[in-house]
């Protein structure tokens, strides 16, 4: 695992961590530890390799719990940051500083820099007069018709006017899946039946969106694993093709590690924005 020195340097500095008394009664934090300085330790320091661990904050933990190594290291970084030089008054718990610092490393990961409205655009592409076209994509059984569909009554909702595209044209039952929901949803669905080529039905459906003054088209696509390179290369021939307002990735929010695989991948093949490690935790968490 890369970089694991900065792992082993949280753990000293957090676990190990010395208060040194000041002339204003205050304590500052170090990241250094001296072994032969154990009068600088206050008793409300815990024994090395187990301070923060009831709050979380034992990040070399994190790793053997098979937490990204990128996501432990981001954090330890942003925690030793904190803490480092920090001034505490007097009776205060390395605890809950550490447990403070931890809280603030994950809100920052966790919060969005970028946020898309997507009502806002799909409103922008009809004044222009074209429909907007959103293409959902994700490895097999994640939910990705279940997600279109509460997309498209979200959007119906409010006045816009929807079609799905079914270009999940190989997996059974995909089709009547989609007009199942569509029933339901009172919305029209595009579909060409099995063993099509689905960037051609693709087309052929916002090519029909635009004739017919729908708002926007949500064109539902076949799951596929990210390590199956046929499939994702015909995936990325419908992105190329079509070129769509809108690419959502749909993940499963228990993936793990291998959601970081799946969405560096799909950024390949599909031409996604680039995605860090921060923006595989936002997306797997929304």
């Amino acid at each position: 695992m890369p970089k694991l020195d900065h792992i082993r340097r949280f753990a000293v500095a957090v676990s190990s961590c010395r208060l040194a008394a000041t002339a204003s009664g205050s304590h500052a934090v170090s990241g250094a530890y001296t072994p032969d300085r154990e009068d600088d330790v206050t008793r409300n320091a815990t024994p090395p390799g187990s301070v923060g661990a009831s709050s979380g904050g034992d990040l070399p933990g994190l790793i053997s719990k098979n937490v990204a190594s990128e996501v432990a290291q981001d954090m330890c970084e942003s925690v030793i940051s904190t803490m480092v030089g920090q001034r505490l008054e007097s009776f205060t718990r390395i605890q809950t500083v550490v447990q403070t610092a931890l809280e603030a490393a994950l809100l920052r990961i966790l919060t969005p820099k970028k946020s898309t409205d997507v009502l806002r655009q799909v409103l922008a592409a009809r004044d222009q007069g074209r429909c907007y076209s959103i293409v959902f994509v994700g490895v097999n059984g994640v939910g990705k018709s279940t997600s279109l569909s509460k997309v498209a009554y979200y959007l119906k909702s409010r006045g816009v006017k929807i079609m799905i595209a079914a270009c999940d044209t190989f997996r059974s039952g995909a089709v009547e899946q989609l007009n199942q929901h569509c029933k339901v949803l009172d919305v029209p669905l595009f579909e060409r039946g099995y063993a099509k080529d689905p960037a051609s039905v693709a087309k052929d459906a916002i090519a029909h969106g635009n004739d017919h003054g729908f708002d926007c088209v949500l064109i539902d696509t076949a799951g596929r694993m990210q390590n199956n390179e046929p499939l994702m290369r015909a995936l990325a021939k419908l992105v190329s093709v079509n070129n769509p307002d809108l690419v959502l990735f749909v993940g499963e929010a228990l993936v793990g590690n291998d959601g970081i695989d799946q969405l560096s991948l799909f950024d390949r093949y599909t031409h996604l924005a680039k995605l860090n490690v921060k923006t595989v935790l936002r997306s797997l968490l929304n």
